[in-house]
């Protein structure tokens, strides 16, 4: 497909550097549509493209440390609606995406979930070996504060069932942590390890905590699905975000009394800097929420 996209972007004129560079952005969007969709063109559409986008524009920068820049966010938006347009022109879409551009000085707020919220999206989890996993995912991202890769990094031995701790692996900045384990997301992941994840694995045995329904570690797209589907399910319209959990956990904790200092060793920041913008949120908020784990 993105040879054909290729090779229409040079028949309407496009810049040598355009035409290498669009269809190479493409793919990411295709070959994360694959591991849900399969080849199946009628997936391309506008709320599918919606989804990566926001899978998109959380995920790890794979250059340099950091996120994804408004720019590239807004080029990969700019790919996808024109890839559709391609498939609309030669006859394989009925209908065109139109995924808007972020303005440049345009802030990505942080999406703070309050306690009765948190507690909808653990309701909409069901007890199948899928619905444990989900739950152990909100124990990991709410719960325990990890951050995306952190969480996707997680090992079964990484579990201190005795200590009632969960040892950080892949931090951000280098330095690995012990973080405390609620007494609720310590029994689901007791019912998870024991119970569920040995339905979920495949032939090939891993020692990833999180598991996907093919058996194999979960993605960052798959995580991200599950949480969205959670959302749904939950009846909640706000964009919650696996960082938007991380954000939540800080939240609650300073507002039941939790020292600054101790919320910034629980997080894995390196300096209180990056921790201090948790009092801005409470003040700009002005209301108390608490922790439900």
């Amino acid at each position: 497909m993105t040879e054909g996209f290729e090779q229409w972007l040079k028949v309407l004129g496009y810049a040598s550097s355009t035409v290498k560079s669009l269809p190479r952005q493409a793919r990411e969007y295709l070959k994360w549509l694959a591991e849900k969709e399969g080849e199946n063109l009628g997936a391309i559409n506008q709320e599918s493209a919606a989804a990566f986008m926001t899978y998109f524009a959380n995920r790890a920068n794979r250059r340099r440390d950091g996120g994804i820049s408004i720019s590239h966010i807004n080029k990969q938006a700019s790919t996808i609606n024109l890839l559709s347009k391609y498939l609309y022109k030669t006859g394989r879409s009925s209908s065109i995406i139109e995924l808007p551009q972020i303005k440049s000085k345009q802030r990505i707020e942080r999406t703070i979930l309050s306690e009765q919220e948190i507690k909808s999206l653990y309701r909409a989890s069901d007890l199948s070996p899928i619905g444990m996993r989900d739950r152990v995912m909100l124990g990991l991202y709410y719960g325990c504060g990890l951050r995306k890769r952190e969480g996707l990094e997680a090992r079964t031995s990484d579990v201190l069932f005795e200590r009632e701790l969960l040892h950080v692996r892949a931090p951000k900045n280098g330095h690995e942590r012990q973080v405390p384990i609620p007494p609720k997301v310590l029994a689901d992941l007791e019912q998870y390890i024991y119970s569920a994840r040995p339905l979920l694995l495949g032939n090939e045995p891993s020692e990833h905590l999180l598991i996907s329904s093919r058996g194999h570690a979960i993605s960052g797209a798959a995580i991200v699905m599950s949480l969205q589907r959670l959302t749904k399910k939950a009846g909640l319209k706000k964009k919650i975000s696996l960082h938007g959990l991380r954000h939540s956990i800080a939240t609650h904790l300073l507002n039941a009394g939790m020292d600054l200092e101790q919320i910034s060793l629980f997080l894995g920041h390196r300096n209180l800097d990056s921790t201090q913008i948790y009092t801005r949120i409470i003040y700009e908020k002005g209301k108390s929420n608490k922790g439900v784990l």
